[in-house]
């Protein structure tokens, strides 16, 4: 009977041991299933801003690009007339040829751009 109750004694023991065991993974499970809602929230959060801020950029890509087309384009558009009425003689005559030719192709890719057009 001794035999038998320390036989028992040991089954318990390791049941015991085992239980523990157990518990001390399910305690960790849940730490770090805690880490990983945590992580998940952030991620959410940090998604939420990168919108924010993709929107903001947005905003600010579409005012560079009226100001560009409304003022710079113009203003440019308007130095290379000046440009090309500087390239002529006291005749009348184109000065520079092939400056003239440039600059003209430089004008019709910028009427392009203005036009929204592709400019290549």
């Amino acid at each position: 009977m001794n035999q038998n109750m320390s036989k028992v004694n040991v089954i318990l023991e390791k049941l015991s041991s085992t239980n523990a065991k157990i518990e001390q993974f399910m305690i960790n499970m849940i730490e770090q299933d805690k880490k990983v809602e945590r992580n998940i929230q952030d991620l959410q959060r940090n998604g939420q801003t990168m919108m924010a801020h993709i929107t903001q950029l947005q905003v600010y890509s579409i005012r560079h690009e009226n100001l560009f087309q409304k003022v710079l384009l113009p203003i440019i558009d308007d130095l290379s007339k000046f440009v090309l009425s500087m390239n002529r003689d006291k005749h009348g005559r184109v000065a520079d040829a092939d400056f003239g030719v440039t600059l003209e192709q430089l004008r019709a890719q910028l009427n392009n751009a203005l036009e929204g057009k592709d400019f290549c």
